[in-house]
């Protein structure tokens, strides 16, 4: 059965559409518009009025190519931006105007279990932990299979952070990226517990921040989600590539090649997010999965025959 999901996230807009059955995955296609409906929120909490424009322009677009490709059924979720925004109800209203279905309105505690899941589904059996760094939160999961032992998010985004540290400001200064980590660091050491520390086998990291690390490391002017995924990527990678954008401007980020239009301004602050929690689970080393949270939401309703 061929079926879309599309991701309504703080920072960007995703859809797949896929024909799967059991673990034999086809006919895919995948879109990714940076919309940045949250840019501004954590100023009053309000989803501003150009942004869900933005938007809904993408989500029409989305629209017309799971109609012209002949999905048979679609889901809709949104996740951090949408839980926390104070006119949630009335952006729902707009947004849903365009769309093929409702949006789903998903928990902290189903968003981090369809990351994970996007993982867990495709290795069986194996005991995993998925960090996935989003825009407005960021998720810890770990388990087995469909089966969870800890899991977390985190009031840590890409976006959240830049505007709470950043906004406005062309290089990352050193005495912010002290004061951002030591945020990070905080945040860190309330929510996760010690125990959780080498309590898995594998390390996978999904959403744009690490999709872009990858991309820039592999030099990738035409994005493939094929070429990075399960891509090993070292935190001395990770740490070298955060110096070295984290002081150019972001004119001359945008030129690097592997970065995705409009994500200059905010990706080493989802860098520092993920270096900082390799450091608190001293791991040295990951495993990019490009698939994320709508992969999870896609598996999950194969598995259940929906």
């Amino acid at each position: 059965m061929k079926r879309a999901v599309v991701d309504i996230g703080t920072n960007s807009l995703l859809l797949t559409i896929a024909d799967i059955e059991g673990r034999e995955i086809k006919n895919i296609t995948e879109l990714s518009r940076i919309t940045r409906l949250g840019k501004g929120v954590e100023s009053d909490g309000m989803i501003k009025e150009e942004n869900i424009e933005v938007t809904l322009n993408a989500l029409k677009e989305f629209a017309d190519k799971i109609h012209n490709k002949g999905v048979e059924k679609v889901k809709y979720i949104a996740t951090e931006i949408l839980r926390k925004a104070s006119n949630r109800d009335y952006v729902l209203k707009r947004l849903s105007s365009v769309c093929l279905g409702d949006i789903e309105v998903i928990s902290e505690a189903q968003e981090g279990f369809y990351s994970f899941y996007s993982v867990a589904y495709m290795n069986p059996s194996k005991e995993i932990c998925v960090i996935d760094v989003g825009g407005g939160s960021t998720e810890i999961t770990t388990g087995v299979d469909s089966s969870v032992s800890f899991s977390k998010s985190l009031k840590l985004g890409a976006v959240g952070l830049y505007e709470k540290f950043f906004d406005g400001k062309d290089i990352y200064p050193y005495n912010d990226v002290l004061k951002a980590q030591g945020y990070v660091n905080r945040i860190l050491e309330e929510n996760i517990p010690l125990n959780l520390v080498g309590n898995f086998m594998g390390l996978y990291v999904s959403g744009g921040t690490i999709t872009n690390v990858a991309a820039i490391l592999e030099g990738m002017r035409n994005y493939n989600a094929d070429l990075i995924d399960n891509r090993v990527i070292k935190l001395s990678e990770i740490e070298g590539l955060f110096e070295t954008i984290s002081n150019m401007s972001k004119e001359s980020r945008a030129r690097i090649a592997g970065i995705e239009e409009n994500r200059a301004d905010i990706l080493p602050s989802g860098i520092l997010i993920l270096r900082s929690i390799l450091h608190y689970l001293n791991k040295d080393v990951i495993r990019v999965s490009s698939r994320g949270v709508r992969w999870g939401v896609m598996f999950k309703l194969e598995e259940e025959g929906n």
